[in-house]
């Protein structure tokens, strides 16, 4: 009778072992698991450290960007004359580029990303005037943002907006963009050029330009003149043309 109770208390012996073997291995698999998600939880909170800083930095360089192109710009409040361009730049600067353009028209908006910030390097360190003659044959559109152009001039801040209206090309130009144009530039819509854009007081100027570019046989934009000789824009890089403006 002895035998038979001895391989019963095995066989209870061995059972009790195999389930604190299992608790065992249940007990490091949630330590695994624990370590698991605290790892994830690092790896993530670092990521987002690093992507707040980058952003920071980024963030940071990019307001810079835009404070320095607004502190490169150089305003000359001017009243439009008709058939005269709007002016850029010292009246004394040693050349003097003239730019037929539409602020519709997709090659004036080729250029000014191409050629916009040598040709504003050269106004600003007093080596180039530049006579812009905005044309507006190619939709309504065209013709609202020349007259807002004009406005912005009457205002005192044509540069700016000059560079905004090239930058947004693709809005239709209603009245409202234009307002809110005023803004994004960094200058507040007074009521007298809310007044000259809604009412648009400076359609006569606009047909002026129009006339005075047929006159000189202006047949499409943009078309460039420097000192009064045309260049062909097409095949100049931005260094050809910074050396062309410093010559």
């Amino acid at each position: 009778m002895s035998k038979p109770a001895k391989k019963k208390i095995g066989a209870q012996g061995r059972s009790q072992r195999a389930r604190m073997a299992e608790e065992r291995a249940r007990q490091e698999r949630r330590r695994r698991e624990r370590r698991t998600v605290i790892g994830i939880a690092l790896g993530l909170a670092i990521v987002l450290v690093i992507g707040g800083v980058v952003w920071l930095v980024v963030d940071s360089n990019s307001n810079a960007g835009r404070s320095a192109q607004a502190a490169a710009i150089v305003e000359v409040q001017q009243e439009p004359t008709e058939g005269q361009p709007i002016r850029f730049g010292r009246t004394d600067a040693p050349r003097t580029m003239t730019l037929y353009v539409d602020f519709h028209c997709v090659h004036c908006v080729g250029f000014e990303e191409k050629f916009g910030d040598v040709v504003l390097e050269a106004e600003n360190t007093g080596r180039l005037q530049l006579l812009v003659y905005p044309m507006s044959f190619i939709d309504q559109g065209s013709v609202q943002a020349a007259n807002a152009f004009a406005c912005s001039a009457q205002a005192g801040f044509p540069r700016a907006y000059f560079n905004g209206l090239f930058a947004n090309a693709t809005r239709q130009w209603t009245d409202e963009q234009l307002l809110a144009l005023s803004d994004e530039v960094g200058h507040t819509a007074t009521d007298d050029f809310t007044q000259c854009v809604t009412g648009q007081q400076q359609m006569g100027w606009v047909a002026s330009i129009s006339t005075t570019a047929e006159q000189q046989g202006i047949t499409g934009t943009p078309t460039v003149l420097l000192d009064g000789e045309t260049v062909d824009y097409g095949r100049l890089s931005v260094d050809d043309m910074r050396q062309l403006l410093a010559a």
